[in-house]
């Protein structure tokens, strides 16, 4: 069956997400949408929510993230350190092996992406960052820190596979790694559009796409 323009050819959500610093208050922390009337966590007061529901719904990962960022309040991390520290999170909670519960298309996790490890090694700006980023995660994770390897081969997945999360006027709110969309490769003469409702990535057709077992 032939995709027609427009049509969505995926959709999912986020195996982790972080607002930018910029965003932290006017976006809730969970659906990332802008809210007037957001309620910062008691804990941390770092993020902020619009409902109940959304604070939840991200307690799964921000209950160990909220301790952390307690450590070197009032500083706040960077958006990098930010998705790192959520992806260690989900590291320590043997989640790496997990399907993508938001897309059924692939049986893909984590664990699957490629890291690119050798090419990040060679670039001189990637490897500064990744020392920055070592170096602040040391003072919010302590002696609970993954060893330095494996650090660095999830820093290499999330430099290579992340995304930035757009509102409807197509400003940048912030980053996310999507399991099954981190297939999709660049192209010059694109044929599909990411595109964003909330924090919910879609692709959507730019032009008609024939099955290729058609």
């Amino acid at each position: 069956m032939a995709t027609h323009l427009g049509d969505v050819i995926m959709s999912a959500k986020p195996y982790v997400h972080t607002l930018s610093q910029s965003n932290r208050t006017v976006n809730c922390s969970s659906c990332v949408k802008s809210c007037d009337a957001l309620k910062k966590c008691s804990k941390c007061g770092v993020l902020k929510y619009c409902s109940v529901s959304c604070q939840r719904e991200d307690w799964t990962v921000h209950k160990e993230e909220c301790s952390y960022l307690q450590h070197v309040s009032p500083n706040i991390p960077v958006d990098s350190v930010m998705l790192m520290l959520r992806l260690i999170i989900k590291h320590k909670q043997r989640d790496f092996g997990k399907p993508d519960s938001s897309n059924d298309t692939w049986n893909r996790n984590f664990a699957d992406f490629k890291t690119h490890k050798k090419e990040i090694q060679q670039d001189p700006e990637r490897m500064s960052q990744f020392s920055q980023i070592m170096f602040t995660l040391q003072k919010l994770v302590g002696n609970s820190l993954p060893p330095a390897t494996e650090i660095f081969d999830i820093f290499c997945k999330m430099a290579v596979n992340s995304f930035t999360i757009c509102d409807g006027e197509l400003n940048p709110v912030g980053v996310g790694i999507f399991i099954s969309p981190s297939l999709i490769d660049h192209s010059c003469e694109p044929n599909a559009v990411v595109t964003f409702t909330g924090k919910t990535l879609f692709l959507r057709a730019l032009e008609e796409i024939k099955d290729p077992q058609s």
